[in-house]
């Protein structure tokens, strides 16, 4: 059989391609009626973003892998998605149909430095992979909370972690990326060194290159103590009181974070509030958390002692559903999140129906102090430092089982999405902010990063990208337009 002939169909430009790059790495392409390709689609965060099906899949294994596909796929204007971890959600981010999506599942090593202040991280990288080498050497890096979510993706959307009042957002913690430009031109961006293209990298997402190599600074770092605290549904009121506390006191304890939880459950739509918590400095005696320790009764209360292979590995959920985020953010407000809370349960009642169905929002801190360290540590896109106020960050995510719920399913999220916002901007505690990593496709999170960062990233776009490969040939959050 003619290389690629599998993937060819009447009419379809990028088959071609395919074989165009089997041509010159044969070992690294792989056709739909292959194991590769399947296991590549398969293994998806969100099974959204594995029903989409590419001509083929390129699973590079070096930075010059990359580098050559890179030339042959923008010389054919091919269409394709790069898939890190493959963690964002809906489709078309991280893959892309009747086209080629680039796999960077193989190029997940991660090295230590002699001197083990710098860890280098394969742009195919999962944070299993990171917790997993570092632990044993009781270091780490500021990263995921989610073993199974990949490195790139969450970096190159900001990042937030256990670690962020102390260090910044992940993407602060990176002293170096390597990347692949549409050129095929392979370049080091950093402070030294292309440092206007190292910037934008900081929450610019997939916009001007593919990021092959993230180096981090290491931090010395021992068993955490974490665990989640879940209590009755009728103790809300005290669990949001106690949050906005633990929320204005957190640059006093940049160690402690919370991820405040709701979720219901069909069948049954019972009401379970959990209160996942963590301190990076155990000696604390979790003095942090006193707020929430005190709220009776507690069903279960976890809180122990261990690392972060472990800890990450506790918050996977259940495999493989169909699964839609949404976000928004707002000002650190009682009347306000208890507001949000009301609106975000009967939001769950248009679709309460559905089985299978798991309907969870949550409340995260993002204190000013978080921005502070980023500026501390050179800043980033993000534009955070727009405000000095202790914001919350807030999400809902719908996870379910069948396409034909697809539709009713992110009406909701977005109608309930909309009367948030809509209750926040009437009383006047509404941001604009919208992290990159929860947005759901029509949400536009770079548009909301401020009118200078947003011209920085196409500036930094029209001089590395110059033909617009990123913008027209690739999916994901693009670029607001000017």
């Amino acid at each position: 059989m003619v290389l690629g002939v599998r993937a060819i169909v009447d009419g379809d430009r990028t088959a071609p391609k395919c074989a165009a790059l089997a041509r010159t790495m044969k070992k690294q392409i792989s056709y739909p009626d292959e194991p590769g390709y399947q296991t590549s689609l398969s293994t998806y965060w969100s099974a959204l973003a594995g029903s989409l099906s590419p001509s083929c899949v390129m699973s590079p294994e070096t930075t010059q892998n990359m580098a050559t596909a890179m030339k042959t796929l923008v010389t054919g204007e091919c269409h394709f998605a790069v898939r890190g971890g493959g963690h964002t959600p809906w489709a078309g981010a991280a893959n892309v149909e009747s086209g080629v999506t680039i796999d960077l599942g193989s190029m997940r090593n991660v090295t230590v430095s002699p001197d083990q202040k710098m860890v280098a991280v394969g742009g195919g990288a999962r944070w299993v992979d990171v917790y997993s080498t570092l632990d044993p050497l009781n270091l780490t890096i500021p990263g995921g909370r989610v073993s199974d979510v990949g490195v790139g993706g969450l970096t190159l959307g900001g990042g937030m972690s256990f670690f962020a009042a102390q260090f910044g957002f992940v993407c602060d913690n990176v002293k170096n990326f390597e990347v692949v430009l549409s050129s095929g031109e392979v370049v080091n961006a950093n402070a030294e060194s292309h440092s206007d293209l190292f910037r934008a990298l900081k929450g610019g997402s997939n916009n001007i290159g593919i990021v092959t190599r993230f180096d981090f600074y290491a931090v010395k770092q021992g068993p955490l103590l974490a665990g989640a605290i879940v209590n009755t549904p009728d103790t809300i009121d005290q669990q949001l009181h106690a949050f906005v506390e633990f929320t204005k006191n957190i640059s006093s304890n940049p160690t402690a974070s919370s991820i405040l939880s709701y979720s219901i459950d069909n069948p049954g739509g019972v009401i379970t509030p959990a209160n996942f918590l963590v301190d990076t400095d155990p000696t604390t005696d979790a003095a942090a958390f006193q707020g929430f320790n005190a709220i009776q009764p507690q069903i279960a209360n976890t809180l122990a002692l261990d690392n972060l292979t472990h800890i990450t590995e506790t918050l996977i959920p259940f495999p493989n559903p169909r699964d839609l985020f949404i976000t928004c953010t707002f000002k650190n407000d009682f009347a306000t999140m208890r507001n949000v809370y009301d609106i975000s349960l009967a939001g769950f009642e248009p679709i309460n129906q559905i089985t299978n169905l798991s309907w969870a929002f949550g409340f995260q801190p993002l204190p000013r102090v978080i921005t502070d360290r980023s500026l501390q540590r050179g800043g980033n896109v993000l534009g955070l430092d727009r405000t000095a106020d202790d914001l919350i960050l807030f999400t809902i995510v719908g996870q379910y089982f069948s396409a034909v719920d697809d539709v009713p399913i992110r009406t909701a999220l977005q109608e309930t999405m909309m009367r948030i916002e809509n209750y926040t901007r009437s009383v006047g505690t509404d941001y604009e902010w919208r992290y990159l990593n929860y947005a759901l496709d029509v949400q536009h999170p770079i548009s909301t990063y401020g009118s200078e960062n947003v011209e920085l990233l196409r500036r930094a776009a029209r001089k590395y990208d110059p033909q617009g490969v990123f913008q027209k040939l690739v999916g994901g959050h693009k670029l607001a337009s000017p």
